[in-house]
């Protein structure tokens, strides 16, 4: 289940601005079974969001303090990134980006849980590479679950070559290009529609702490991720917000579903640049409309 975090600092900080106790949020208004705990599980990058929020918050003061140039955000970043065990776990845990790779001109051929970003011919998954972490992507199989079906568990679903001709290599290998890091003066993408290297590495900076006093120490931004306390009033504050917008799942599937989501259960909304799939609504009964997703396939359902 995959979708990134970036858009949600914003609707987090929104959030956050609310004067309004948590009982006073969820009473009457969260649907039967909701649970924060299960939320997140389901949807980890709300939870992961509220650290983006934080870290943003608390480098606008330090950049405000002492103002911080280009060269220094360029090589601050590549610090950050320079820890193999950490560049591995910002990738697929905080970016939550997918560890197989895929075809970015193609509808996604793998479960996300927001169907806004998973338009009708393209795939596009903020600030992940297209590449995935360390299995290539290939167009034999359908989706992962096929795949593995036939493979068996974590088997590579294609070969390197057929990976190559998309220009969508794994990223595990390309730590070195960190390097070679510009400034956010990139190319926001390829020419194949994947999003620039460089742009999966200022993503992954999002969560980079700068240093108060100009010395940057790595050990104290792991400290610091790893103690965060999340505020579970904010996630259900989403989930009212947001997530029920978005036709997010808010819990496991229960024998209780009555057909996969699909965008004919939404309501088309115009929005300023584009627009968004409203999954909040019945379009047949006018009536709420919650999902659930389904442990054994990977998808999501209406809830009956």
């Amino acid at each position: 289940m995959k979708k990134s975090f970036l858009p949600l600092a914003f609707i987090l900080a929104s959030c956050s601005d609310m004067v309004s106790s948590e009982e006073e949020i969820i009473a009457g208004s969260l649907p039967d079974g909701f649970s924060v705990e299960q939320y997140i599980e389901i949807n980890p990058d709300v939870k992961i969001s509220q650290i983006a929020l934080d870290i943003k918050n608390k480098n606008l003061k330090t950049s405000q303090a002492t103002p911080i140039g280009s060269s220094r955000r360029v090589a601050l970043c590549q610090s950050f990134l320079s820890d193999a065990e950490l560049f591995e776990d910002i990738y697929l845990n905080y970016l939550n980006c997918p560890k197989r790779g895929w075809n970015p001109e193609q509808k996604c051929n793998f479960p996300v849980n927001n169907v806004n970003y998973n338009k009708e011919n393209s795939c596009n998954i903020r600030g992940c590479w297209s590449g995935g972490w360390d299995t290539p992507y290939c167009q034999e199989y359908a989706d992962i679950f096929e795949c593995e079906d036939a493979l068996g568990p974590g088997h590579y679903c294609c070969s390197s070559k057929e990976a190559d001709q998309y220009d969508i290599k794994p990223l595990k290998n390309n730590q070195g290009k960190v390097s070679n890091l510009k400034s956010l003066s990139v190319p926001s993408s390829t020419a194949k529609g994947s999003p620039s290297i460089d742009t999966t590495f200022w993503s992954m900076c999002a969560f980079n702490l700068y240093p108060e006093d100009g010395v940057f120490d790595l050990s104290k931004v792991k400290a610091y991720l790893k103690n965060f306390k999340y505020d579970a009033t904010l996630m259900a504050k989403h989930f009212l917000l947001a997530g029920r917008y978005e036709g997010r799942a808010y819990r496991y599937c229960n024998n209780d579903t009555d057909a996969v989501r699909s965008q004919d259960m939404a309501n088309y909304v115009s929005v300023e640049k584009g627009y968004l799939w409203d999954y909040s609504i019945n379009i047949k009964t006018s009536k709420p409309q919650f999902f659930c997703l389904n442990k054994s396939d990977g998808k999501v359902y209406r809830i009956k």
